[in-house]
């Protein structure tokens, strides 16, 4: 073992050391124990390429392949660490079992594949209702051919073997149409965002928020009321505007105000929002060309959860910043407040990690396996 790999080693074990004994990890302890998980982050197959063939068993014995795994549109391929000691992995599968509906309605199937053994899988499914195929891919021959083997651990670690955590949306060919992942170990994109942004999918509970001026409809809502802490949900903004009128895009000289969403950061470490294009127009009140956005369009977003957080109802505050004109006016820049109440889902840990929680008050633990 070389001495980089000793280093990781060495901070992987002092981190468990605590852990183990119930204690708060010191945060410098918890640093270098993310660092040395997370370096190198590797994602396999690009965008546009093949994936490597594979056939696995799934939690009930049978051998597994992408020809009988695929729905008619493809399959939500997921790489995780362990549905056995991993809670961050352990969450996410459950999330995806909630998300899978908006996947299986638009032709698309889900499938996870962990160095578990098939007896690990067999009981998580059992015990969380999983009705998807859990991969068990014991050797890591599958892991080590998408190039996404985490090379930190030593083999003397539990946890040699276990890939970086990615999701691919594969075609029934085999082809990456899109490769998501957080450079987290700790981190995931949840299943809801992506058939969101995939499919524009949403729940029948999905919750919204309707935002009016007197020319302008905005609404802007998650694709399905349940979440959790840690992961990266996706939302959406559906724009009408009347006749006659218009709100900026981007670029925009000094003194205007670009149409955008904005989220409180008292629940998300970082966000994201986009538009489509904007299209330019000259303002004759104005005496300039500028991008503007008018009738009806449709914008998109993520944002990263903190963790830990509550469970339960959590309040998302944001704000939807724009500026609106026609022809003739051009009205003071807007800022208007909303509020989106989300449900937070129990993050599933196993009966180990669930006796260190009550050790330490039940509350969540903020830096897992």
């Amino acid at each position: 073992m070389n001495s980089n790999l000793a280093k990781k080693a060495e901070a992987m074990q002092e981190f468990r050391k605590f852990r183990d004994a119930g204690l708060p990890v010191p945060p410098e302890v918890r640093a270098r124990h993310i660092e040395a998980t997370n370096d190198g982050y590797a994602t396999g197959p690009d965008q546009g390429q093949t994936i490597p063939l594979f056939s696995l068993p799934d939690q009930d014995g049978n051998i597994r392949s992408l020809g009988d795994l695929a729905g008619p549109n493809g399959l939500f391929l997921v790489f995780h660490r362990s549905a056995n000691w991993c809670q961050y992995c352990r969450s996410q599968l459950v999330e995806l079992e909630l998300s899978r509906p908006l996947f299986e309605k638009n032709g698309v199937r889900i499938a996870a594949v962990s160095y578990d053994s098939q007896e690990i899988l067999s009981a998580f499914a059992q015990k969380h209702s999983i009705g998807y195929p859990l991969l068990s891919d014991r050797s890591s021959e599958a892991i080590r051919s998408f190039g996404i083997f985490n090379e930190n651990m030593a083999p003397h670690l539990r946890s040699y073997g276990v890939p970086h955590p990615v999701e691919y949306l594969v075609g029934v060919d085999g082809t990456v149409l899109r490769k998501y992942f957080v450079p987290n170990y700790m981190h995931r994109v949840a299943g809801s965002g992506v058939a969101l942004l995939e499919f524009s999918a949403v729940a029948e509970d999905a919750p919204a928020v309707v935002l009016r001026t007197d020319v302008l409809t905005a609404t802007i809502g998650f694709p399905t009321r349940r979440a959790l802490s840690g992961q990266e949900l996706a939302f959406f903004a559906k724009f009408a505007v009347a006749d006659g009128w218009h709100i900026y895009g981007a670029p925009l000289p000094s003194g205007y105000m670009a149409a955008a969403i904005s989220f409180e950061t008292e629940h998300v470490y970082h966000q994201s929002f986009r538009l489509p294009e904007a299209h330019n127009m000259k303002i004759p009140v104005l005496g300039e060309t500028l991008p503007v956005y008018s009738g009806e369009f449709e914008g998109s977003g993520t944002l990263l959860l903190k963790h830990p957080l509550p469970d339960g109802m959590a309040l998302l505050k944001g704000h939807l910043d724009l500026q609106q004109c026609s022809d003739s006016i051009c009205d003071p820049p807007l800022r208007i407040p909303f509020e989106i109440s989300i449900q937070l889902e129990p993050f599933v840990v196993n009966e180990r990690d669930r006796k260190l929680q009550e050790q330490q008050g039940a509350k969540p633990i903020a830096s897992g396996t």
